[in-house]
């Protein structure tokens, strides 16, 4: 540990456990190593530390980082290959231009779809490990790219990549590590089908999977909607078309994925498509009026079919019905005929949801309705038809009409037409008397006609009216804190709620009925039923003002700059 000097021997430097002079170190002691003549407490690139004689050792020619035993980093253009830098990768190495290594490869990677994708409707949803399984034995997962072998047929696969979304399209790229990171996601497209499939492959560089379809599954918020469902009236013996005049089925979310299945039926017929009988056919067929009804034959006179709409996750069951009527007897035919219900002494509307009747050979508006026999028919009150007050009304009164009210005119009849019926202007009066028992029934006699010469009847049919006896009479108020009033914006459609409109004191108030006596004015807006919006409301209940149907609808246009206050009279 010391070197000559003259006649003294001076200590080596620090670290140093054998020199020649103090600046020129032979020997280092731990933990020093000895490099260029200095003890140096680690190695500078390119060189190695022996700790079995505490020397720095070059790394050699081609080496630039190593340890004793291997090479950990080449100089280019020279490649790792199990610590040793080489000019070419051995058998089963393949080099990696990036990292300047020989990677060990035999074997492919594999790719296993665990589960499919299950996405809500308008939401993301990451494509990650709960989904894909990838595996190398001999490549790490920061090796392993995914390829996007076919997009989405339903939608999109995005990449977030430094604050976007970028969208992928086939033969578009992604790591793994990005999938780990959820970085990677799918996006149902607005429009398309609910169902859909992408397919997947993953590589090392050197061998790659075979590639794997991933199902995807959107969640559909809005069932299919049953909008129109009215029968079929078809000859005997005949086909025709479903239309959408009389099946109408709409989907807001995804109407492309709309089956309809036949679930049971026809019993005297069959459903085809370019006669090719079916069990499953698409809404765009249904639109396209391809689906045909074709009758056996038969003497049957209705026929009936179960059918099962779906859009591949909400399914919905209806009965659609058939009516078979003769050629050379081609009379109307009463698709519905549900009766009534009213209060003693009080009214009710015969709507088309009620009673409504079709014709294969004519308008059905024109069908005419006749009471027969016309007298004491109906037996417990009358029959009549309520029309607007028309602007100049002395024709009518010279024909029978009498005023109502300030703005409706009623004439008794005994005959009426569907149009009448459509447009909501007849009407059963009871007379009030009082019968025994909780309830009683009244029943209009009538037959059909359509507007042939000679015309086509359908006769002997009854239209029942259930008949309430009248509630105990009791005093009502408004309900306390109800001024009877609601504040509405321009243009703007609300529900009259309980906290507008409600009364205190009934037994049963959800039943109370109110009767307008004086309606708002034709300046005033409208007020209508969310159940039969076309209609003019005459009556309602409170059960309808709890269930917020009543609705009101300020006029059209501009209102001008000051508050307009609007009402109508009720008892």
């Amino acid at each position: 540990g010391h070197y000559p000097t003259g006649k003294e021997c001076r200590a080596c430097p620090g670290g140093a456990s054998k020199c020649n002079t103090s600046t020129v170190c032979q020997a280092c002691r731990a933990p020093y190593l000895l490099q260029d003549g200095h003890c140096v407490t680690s190695c500078r690139t390119g060189t190695f530390a022996n700790v079995f004689d505490n020397i720095c050792y070059e790394c050699g020619d081609r080496c630039a980082e190593c340890s004793l035993y291997e090479c950990h980093t080449c100089k280019p253009p020279y490649l790792l290959q199990d610590g040793q830098c080489v000019d070419h990768c051995g058998k089963n190495y393949f080099p990696n231009t990036k990292t300047g290594v020989c990677h060990y490869n035999t074997e492919k990677p594999i790719i296993h779809i665990l589960a499919p994708l299950v996405v809500e409707y308008g939401k993301p949803l990451s494509v990650n490990s709960s989904v894909l399984y990838i595996k190398d034995v001999d490549t790490p997962n920061d090796q392993l790219v995914v390829n996007v072998e076919e997009t989405p047929s339903n939608g999109g696969i995005f990449r977030y990549f430094n604050g976007k979304d970028e969208q992928l399209i086939n033969g578009s790229k992604f790591k793994v590590e990005e999938m780990q990171e959820n970085r990677i996601f799918y996006k149902h497209e607005t429009n398309r089908p609910l169902y859909g499939e992408m397919w997947l492959s993953v590589s090392d560089g050197q061998y790659q999977s075979l590639a794997e379809v991933i199902s995807i599954n959107v969640i559909s918020k809005y069932p299919p909607e049953i909008v129109m469902n009215e029968p079929l009236v078809i000859f005997r013996g005949h086909k025709e078309p479903i239309s959408a005049k009389i099946l109408n089925i709409h989907d807001y979310d995804n109407p492309e994925s709309v089956t309809i299945r036949v679930v049971d039926g026809p019993s005297y017929g069959q459903l085809c498509v370019e006669e090719e009988e079916l069990v499953l056919f698409s809404l765009d067929e249904l639109l396209q009026e391809q689906v045909m009804y074709t009758h056996d034959n038969s003497s049957s006179k209705t026929d009936r079919i179960l059918l099962q709409a779906s859009d591949e996750h909400n399914v919905v069951n209806f009965i659609f019905r058939v009516y078979i009527v003769e050629e050379e007897l081609s009379a109307p035919v009463l698709i519905q005929n549900q009766g009534a219900r009213v209060q003693s002494g009080s009214r009710v509307q015969i709507s088309p949801q009620l009673l409504q009747a079709r014709d294969i050979d004519s308008d059905d508006d024109n069908l005419v309705y006749t009471l027969l026999p016309m007298l004491q028919n109906p037996g417990q009150g009358k029959l009549t038809l309520i029309i607007p007050l028309p602007p100049a009304p002395d024709g009518f009164y010279n024909d029978g009409w009498t005023q109502m009210d300030e703005t409706h005119l009623v004439r008794p009849t005994t005959s009426f037409t569907q149009r009448d019926v459509n447009e909501g202007r007849v009407w059963y009066v009871h007379s009030g008397e009082e019968s025994v028992g909780d309830m009683t029934s009244d029943q209009l006699l009538f037959s059909i006609a359509d507007s042939s010469h000679p015309p086509n009847m359908l006769a002997d049919q009854s239209f029942i009216i259930q008949v309430q006896p009248s509630p105990q009479k009791t005093e009502v108020s408004p309900a306390p804190g109800i001024q009877l009033g609601i504040t509405v914006q321009e243009g703007q459609a609300v529900a009259i709620t309980p906290n507008h409109l409600s009364f205190a004191g009934a037994q049963s108030p959800e039943h109370l009925v109110y009767i307008i006596t004086h309606p708002l004015g034709p300046l005033d807006g409208s007020l209508f039923n969310i159940d039969s919006p076309g209609l003019e409301l005459h009556q309602f209940m409170q059960a309808d003002i709890n269930d917020m149907k009543i609705i009101y609808m300020p006029p059209l246009g501009d209102m001008g700059q000051e508050d307009k206050y609007f009402s109508f009279k009720f008892t």
